[in-house]
C-alpha cells in the first residue's frame, strides 16, 4: 500500500467525487418534476418553465460529463492498483522463496503452496481495487442519503437508520457463520491445486503404473467436496440476504407510503415525493454492495492470511549480523565435532571432524542413511550445525554470507536439476556472463560437446521440463559442465553416478576425475567403482566416522568398508 499511495489516493479522491456528484443528481431531478408540475398546474408560465429546463438542463449534463470523466479516470486506475498490488505481493513471495533455507521446501508440499500463493495474490489485488474503488463512494453515499431523508422527514430518517442497523447487525453475524466455512474451501482448494502439480510433476510415473483412473477418481472426490462447500456456504448466504433485504424493503414501503400521504395532503412537492424514493434506494443499494464487499473482503482475507503467514515464516539459516564476504577459497574444508538432527530425537551426525586439504578429493561412503548428503548440506550451510564447527581456510562458515560461501562451491546432485531452457543457458547458470568459448570448454571436459553438437539446434536446444529431453547420463554431464563453468575451488559430487547405466557412468566418471583436478572434491556415493581413485575415503555408520584411509588401506583393514566393497565386487562377478 505504501508503495501504491498515490493511485490509491487518486482513486479515492475520484470515488468521493463520484458520491457527491451522484447525491446530487436526484436534487436536480426533484427540479425537473417541480417544474414540470409547475407548468401543467400553471402556477408557473410558460416561458419561465422554459428557462428553468434549460438551466437545469445544464447543470444535470455537467453532472452528466464529470461523472462520465470520473468513471474513465477509475477504469484506468483501478485496474492498474490491482495489477501492481499483485505484482508487488507477486515480488515479494518469489524473494522470500528464494531466501527460505532448505528445511522449508523438506516439510511443504510445493503444489498446494503454489495454490496459496495464486489464491492470495488474486485476492489481494482484488481487495485493494475494492476498497479504494468502493469503499469511500459507497459509505458517502449512503451517509449522505440519510442525512437528506433526515432533513426531508426526520421520522423517515429514524426508521432508515433502525433498518439499516438490522442490516448491519444480520450482516456481521452472517461472516462469523460462514467464516469457517471460508477456511474450508481455501484449504480443500488448495489441496485440488496441488493434486493438480503433482500428478504434472510425476505424469511419468502416474502413466507406468496406469494410476490414471484413480487419480481422476480422487480429484473429482476433492472437486465435489468444494463445491459442496461452496453450494453450502451459498445456501447460508440466501437465508441472510432474504431477512436484511427484507427488513431494508419494509422500511421502503413505511417511508414511501408516508411520503404518498404527505403529497397527497399537499405537505411536500411531486419532487420532494422523487427525493423519498432515490435516496431510500441510495441507502438500500451502498448498504447492499458494503455488506458484499464485508462478506467478500472477509473471505479475501482469509486468502491474504496464508500468504502473510508465509511471508512471516522465519528463516532458519540466516547471515550473522556483520558477516563478510567470502574472497575466493584456496579450499581447505575442516569438520570439527560436528553434530547435527534434523529433529529433537533424530540425531544425524555424531562428533564428525575430517580434514580435505586444497586439492584433495574425499570420499564419504557407508550405508544408506548415515548423514553422508547431510554433510554436504552442512558445508554449503543449507542447514547449521548442531554442533561443533565447519570451517573452510580457518573461517567458520557461519561468519561469511551465504552467497560468497556458495559461490566458492559447486554442486552435482544425484537428480540434475535442469531448467526449460537451452543447454547454453543451463551450462552457463552459474556463470551467466560466460563465453560461447568458455561453454564449449565447459562442456568438452565434461564429455557433453560432441553430443550438444549433434542436436538439431546445437547449444539451442530446449532440454524440457526438469531435463526431460536428455537422458539421465546426459543431464548430470551437463550438470558437470555447469559446475565446471562456475569454477569453484570447492566441488560436492552426490551420488553423481547412482543411475546411470554402464556407459553412461564410464562417460561421468571420466568427466568427473577430470573436472576435480585441482579442486577440494568431496564425492559421496553408494558405488565403490566411483571412490576408489579418492585421496581420501571416509566410511560413515550411524552418523558418526568408522575409518578413514585410502582404498587398498581400507580394504586390506577387514572393516566396514572391505565389507561392503567385498559384497558390490561380489555381486558384479555373479
Amino acid at each position: 500500500m505504501k508503495q501504491l499511495k498515490w493511485v490509491m489516493i487518486i482513486l479515492s479522491v475520484l470515488a468521493v467525487a463520484e458520491a457527491v456528484l451522484g447525491a446530487l443528481a436526484p436534487l436536480v431531478y426533484k427540479e425537473i418534476i417541480n417544474n414540470i408540475t409547475g407548468i401543467v398546474g400553471k402556477t408557473i408560465t410558460k416561458e419561465t418553465g422554459i428557462k428553468n429546463g434549460a438551466v437545469i438542463a445544464g447543470i444535470l449534463l455537467i453532472i452528466f460529463l464529470a461523472t462520465t470523466i470520473i468513471n474513465i479516470l477509475k477504469n484506468y486506475y483501478a485496474p492498474k492498483l490491482e495489477a501492481n498490488a499483485q505484482s508487488i505481493l507477486r515480488n515479494k513471495i518469489f524473494k522470500h522463496l528464494t531466501e527460505l533455507s532448505i528445511d522449508f521446501y523438506e516439510k511443504e508440499r510445493v503444489g498446494s503452496m503454489m495454490s496459496t500463493f495464486n489464491r492470495g495474490i488474486s485476492r489481494a489485488g482484488s481487495l485493494l481495487s475494492q476498497v479504494t474503488n468502493w469503499l469511500a463512494s459507497q459509505v458517502l453515499t449512503a451517509i449522505f442519503a440519510v442525512i437528506m431523508i433526515f432533513i426531508i422527514d426526520p421520522v423517515a430518517g429514524l426508521i432508515v437508520i433502525i433498518a439499516a442497523g438490522i442490516f448491519m447487525i444480520s450482516t456481521m453475524k452472517l461472516v462469523r457463520t460462514i467464516n469457517p466455512l471460508h477456511l474450508k474451501i481455501n484449504e480443500e482448494y488448495d489441496r485440488l491445486g496441488g493434486q493438480t502439480y503433482e500428478v504434472a510433476a510425476g505424469i511419468h510415473t502416474v502413466k507406468s503404473f496406469v494410476q490414471e483412473d484413480h487419480e481422476i477418481s480422487l480429484f473429482k472426490g476433492k472437486n465435489k467436496k468444494w463445491v459442496d462447500m461452496n453450494v453450502a456456504r451459498g445456501k447460508k448466504r440466501a437465508a441472510f440476504v432474504l431477512g436484511r433485504y427484507t427488513v431494508m424493503d419494509f422500511a421502503r414501503v413505511i417511508i414511501l407510503t408516508m411520503a404518498g400521504f404527505k403529497a397527497l395532503y399537499g405537505q411536500i412537492t411531486p419532487g420532494d415525493v422523487l427525493l423519498y424514493v432515490t435516496y431510500i434506494n441510495y441507502v438500500i443499494w451502498p448498504m447492499g454492495n458494503l455488506t458484499w464487499l464485508y462478506d467478500d473482503g472477509q473471505e479475501a482475507m482469509k486468502s491474504i492470511e496464508d500468504v502473510l503467514a508465509f511471508l512471516d515464516t522465519k528463516l532458519e539459516v540466516k547471515d550473522r549480523t556483520g558477516a563478510k564476504a567470502m574472497s575466493k577459497a584456496k579450499g581447505k574444508v575442516e569438520f570439527k565435532g560436528v553434530g547435527f538432527n534434523y529433529h529433537k530425537n533424530k540425531k544425524v551426525l555424531r562428533g564428525v571432524s575430517f580434514t580435505a586439504n586444497p586439492g584433495e578429493s574425499v570420499a564419504l561412503v557407508g550405508p544408506s542413511g548415515t548423514g553422508k548428503s547431510t554433510i554436504a548440506k552442512l558445508l554449503a550451510r543449507f542447514y547449521d550445525v548442531t554442533e561443533g564447527k565447519i570451517l573452510i581456510d580457518g573461517k567458520d562458515v557461519r561468519d561469511v554470507t551465504q552467497k560468497s560461501l556458495r559461490k566458492n562451491i559447486g554442486v552435482v546432485q544425484q537428480e540434475s536439476m535442469l531448467f526449460n531452457e537451452s543447454v547454453k543457458a543451463n551450462i552457463s547458470y552459474g556463470a551467466p556472463r560466460a563465453t560461447m568459448k568458455q561453454i564449449k570448454e565447459a562442456a568438452k571436459s565434461a564429455n557433453i560437446h560432441d553430443f550438444i553438437a549433434s542436436l538439431p539446434d546445437g547449444y539451442d536446444t530446449i532440454v524440457g521440463e526438469r531435463g526431460i529431453k536428455l537422458s539421465g547420463g546426459e543431464k548430470q554431464r551437463v550438470a558437470i559442465a555447469r559446475a565446471l563453468l562456475k569454477n569453484p575451488p570447492i566441488l560436492i559430487l552426490d551420488e553423481a553416478t547412482s543411475h546411470l547405466d554402464s556407459k553412461s557412468e564410464q562417460l561421468v566418471q571420466e568427466a568427473i576425475w577430470r573436472v576435480i583436478e585441482g579442486r577440494t572434491t568431496i564425492i559421496i556415493a553408494h558405488r565403490l567403482a566411483t571412490v576408489m581413485k579418492a585421496d581420501k575415503i571416509i566410511v560413515l555408520e550411524k552418523g558418526k566416522i568408522v575409518e578413514e584411509d585410502t582404498h587398498k588401506e581400507l580394504v586390506e583393514a577387514g572393516g566396514l568398508y572391505s565389507e561392503l566393497f567385498k559384497i558390490q565386487s561380489g555381486a558384479m562377478l555373479e
